[in-house]
């Protein structure tokens, strides 16, 4: 002790050491024990030895009290101990993280490859069987989930004859690290799958699958199972770009020429043009504008699911003086309106392309809605080019 406060104490103030006057009772308790121990059988005594500890015979029998009295007072605390050990280890195996296989070990998913990404992957197991065991599958490998443009074809505003692409967003889960290989046959596959519910967009690649794609240093190999039928020389240009489009956007390296292989042997691939040569992108703001929708919705995209309250959006857009106009209608086929409608500012005018982004003034109820972007005619105010999409708020 170091306390000033207690410099005056006495010596009978000093503390007294616990224990320090029971060593003959150890002594007594030490030569009980041997005496109980050399007349005991070894066998499984525990029941009796607590029953013993709570019996009324320890107050007629001094040196059984004795005995039954420090047994049970080692028993307790190894007892005691045992139960704790108990509860801790059940609580560490109901609560400890469940065991992760190691990718490529001998349960784990097979990993879906780049060749398999429009169907279900499949999971495999290998190694010998346990009797009476249930072999349950690993968890899957680590994907990525991204965002992939895809490039569709479609009329520029409603009942136009001009066929122009718009690009949207598909969502994909690709094998971590993701290749752009696999990102180019997965945006593909999408492009010349069948086009959203509700978009309007045409399908000049009905019928036709993306095989397989090879990046290489200088092009992008695409093999499809044959060419597109039943196109003009105009709708076959289109279509074709519509793939070169996709492709390079997915690959995001640039103009990179794009070459075709068709798997059945032939070499009409759309409309008047052949597999015997490399396509790219148009090249210069007017051909650009040829073949782009002046219009396109980035976000929301389209089936978003929002919270309630005022909904941002954002796009890309080519139009004259850079106006761009847009209105929400509350019903998913355009038949009603919410009353809600707008101007934004491109960041450019056309024929360049500028982005454009605005926020609506008022939240938005729960409900489906549509959004429609447009531009309208200086001519005569009809609109000249138009992009929807639908989202949900809730």
């Amino acid at each position: 002790m170091t306390d000033d406060r207690q410099r005056d104490r006495q010596p009978e103030d000093e503390p007294v050491v616990i224990g320090a006057g029971l060593h003959h009772l150890e002594d007594r308790v030490r030569a009980a024990l041997a005496d109980e121990a050399s007349g005991i059988e070894p066998t499984h005594r525990l029941d009796t030895i607590l029953a013993a500890a709570h019996s009324d015979d320890r107050r007629t029998d001094p040196r059984a009290a004795a005995v039954t009295s420090w047994r049970h007072r080692l028993l307790l605390p190894v007892a005691a101990a045992a139960v704790v050990a108990a509860v801790v280890g059940g609580v560490w195996v109901s609560q400890r993280p469940p065991t992760t296989p190691i990718p490529g070990g001998p349960s784990s998913s097979a990993v879906p490859t780049a060749s398999s990404a429009s169907g279900p992957a499949t999971q495999t197991t290998t190694g010998p069987s346990t009797t009476g065991a249930t072999t349950s599958p690993s968890a899957p490998a680590a994907t990525d989930r991204i965002s992939l443009p895809v490039y569709f074809v479609g009329p520029q505003t409603t009942g136009a004859a001009q066929l122009v692409l718009f690009r949207e967003f598909i969502a994909a889960g690709l094998p971590d690290p993701v290749s752009g290989q696999a990102k180019v046959l997965t945006a593909l596959r999408g492009a010349v799958a069948a086009p959203p519910a509700g978009s309007g967009y045409a399908e000049p690649w009905t019928g036709v699958t993306v095989e397989d794609v090879t990046v290489g240093s200088g092009e992008i190999a695409v093999t499809l199972s044959r060419g597109a039928q039943g196109l003009d020389a105009t709708e076959g240009r289109l279509a074709v770009q519509q793939l070169v489009w996709t492709a390079t956007a997915a690959l995001s390296k640039g103009n990179v020429p794009v070459r075709f292989v068709l798997a059945d042997g032939s070499t009409a691939l759309a409309g008047d043009l052949t597999t015997g040569q490399t396509y790219t992108r148009p090249t210069g703001d007017t051909a650009v504008y040829e073949v782009l929708s002046p219009v396109w919705i980035d976000s929301p995209s389209r089936g978003a699911v929002l919270p309630a309250g005022p909904v941002t959006v954002t796009g890309v857009a080519s139009t004259f003086e850079a106006n761009v106009q847009w209105e929400i209608l509350s019903d998913p086929s355009g038949a009603s309106g919410s009353g809600m409608s707008g101007f934004a500012t491109a960041e450019v005018a056309g024929p360049q392309r500028g982005a454009y982004r605005f926020t609506t003034p008022d939240p938005l109820p729960a409900g489906h809605y549509t959004l429609r972007v447009f531009e309208t005619s200086a001519k005569d105010g009809s609109v000249s080019a138009l992009a929807e999409t639908t989202f949900t708020v809730r």
